[in-house]
């Protein structure tokens, strides 16, 4: 597996670049496009291609210029002769290891040019002729608001240049963009004055390449299936406590005037690991208890949710919805009776998704070494939602629209009070 370390050296690497580009020497120029290079913290050099108002029709934000590798592998993509992918994995939306087999004549032309001799063609730049593993990253509005970058990082442990990463900035006209492709070499050699005229040709036949890549067939079907591949929901109105669970072995006793003996009995749910309430765990292990599995995401296209949010495949959530709803409807009486008050939980669908304030923050890997560093920041982000004011807890909630504002919680019952008072 490609280490979530180096994926996360990677980004921060190309942010800073991008902050201070004092570094870079510039071996090939032109008004519209150049190539430079500087030296890596892991070894080589890392080429960056700066391509300056790329037109591309139909685009009208830098998102609409990479769709999700999870839907490449399901559209286009995946039969693409050029590149052609297969889903292996999802981490997360927008994070996705697949089996690519790419040749772009493009790339060809990178071996040549850059390519390491001593080594197999698998190891020296991204042509596969062979499906290789890979892991495809998409992060939005990343390093700043209305980015969008896409990295490409190839599952070899040898690490000779197989790392690669894109960056799209909207500018001032139209349907143009800037494009800036950062990629690693294991030689400064192939970057020396000699070379000159062959670098040129090389940033100008990158700009052509770009361009036509980003107007490749499919695309149009892509972005739209890309917009409507997820759903996300969000928990409201849960100010007196958390959202009960369906008990399987004890729990609350709770009259049901629907009738459903297996949701008489519910329980308070805790999560594991955290103060804060979480949707992802929460939606998991409500439909357990109702005999169902689904899977659901705390992050988005790089970027941490708040905890009472989270992402589900919207064709998985269309099957379980109404499942979903009608043990969720019990449960509000089952709320009301254990908390009291008029109020109980409601779960929204399709709304706007929220993020912790860390910009490069991303979840870690489940069973992944060492994770990411800026795990620890994201979390203590999470646990910023919950306030602890005496013996009382608050969650705090961003303004939406109508939403009625954060109330103070009541103090938590214990469950010999709620039975008693069943």
């Amino acid at each position: 597996m490609v280490r979530p370390s180096r994926i996360h050296e990677w980004f921060q690497f190309v942010g800073a670049s991008l902050r201070n580009e004092s570094g870079w020497k510039v071996v090939a120029e032109r008004r519209e496009h150049s190539l430079s290079y500087c030296a890596c913290p892991w070894g080589g050099r890392v080429v960056k291609l700066d391509f300056k108002d790329l037109l591309v029709p139909g685009a009208e934000h830098p998102v609409d210029l990479f769709p999700r590798p999870e839907v490449r592998c399901q559209s286009h993509d995946r039969f693409n002769h050029q590149a052609k992918l297969i889903w292996r994995e999802t981490v997360a939306p927008g994070d996705v290891y697949l089996e690519q087999t790419t040749h772009f004549w493009i790339l060809l032309m990178g071996l040549i040019l850059f390519g390491s001799s001593g080594h197999a063609l698998t190891d020296t730049f991204f042509c596969n002729m062979k499906p290789t593993l890979a892991r495809h990253q998409r992060r939005r509005d990343w390093p700043e608001h209305g980015d969008c970058a896409y990295a490409n990082f190839q599952n070899h442990s040898s690490g000779l240049g197989q790392e690669f990463l894109f960056l799209v900035r909207p500018t001032s006209r139209p349907n143009c963009f800037r494009v800036i492709l950062h990629f690693r070499i294991p030689e400064e050699e192939k970057l020396t004055s000699w070379a000159s005229k062959s670098l040129l040709l090389m940033a100008d036949l990158s700009r052509q390449a770009a361009s036509s890549f980003f107007r490749r067939a499919g695309m149009s079907d892509m972005r739209k299936m890309d917009a409507e591949m997820y759903v996300v929901l969000a928990m409201r109105n849960f100010h007196s406590g958390w959202p009960l669970l369906p008990a399987v072995d004890g729990g609350v006793c709770i009259s049901c005037r629907h009738g459903r003996q297996d949701l008489q009995r519910w329980s308070y749910f805790v999560a594991g690991g955290s103060t804060a309430f979480n949707l992802p765990e929460y939606l998991c292990r409500f439909m357990e208890q109702l005999g169902y599995k689904i899977t659901t995401y705390d992050s988005l296209d790089g970027r941490v949710l708040v905890p009472y949010q989270c992402v589900v495949l919207r064709s998985e959530w269309v099957v379980l919805r109404s499942i979903f709803s009608e043990a969720f409807g019990i449960q509000k009486g089952a709320y009301r009776r254990a908390y009291g008050g008029k109020t109980a939980p409601s779960l929204q669908e399709d709304i706007t998704p929220h993020y912790c304030g860390n910009r490069d923050a991303v979840s870690a890997d489940a069973g992944s070494e060492g994770g990411c560093d800026v795990v620890d920041a994201d979390r203590a982000e999470l646990d910023r939602c919950l306030v602890v004011r005496k013996t009382f807890l608050e969650v705090l909630e961003e303004p939406e629209g109508t939403q009625p504002p954060v109330q103070r919680s009541k103090t938590e019952p214990s469950l010999l009070e709620i039975s008693q008072a069943v």
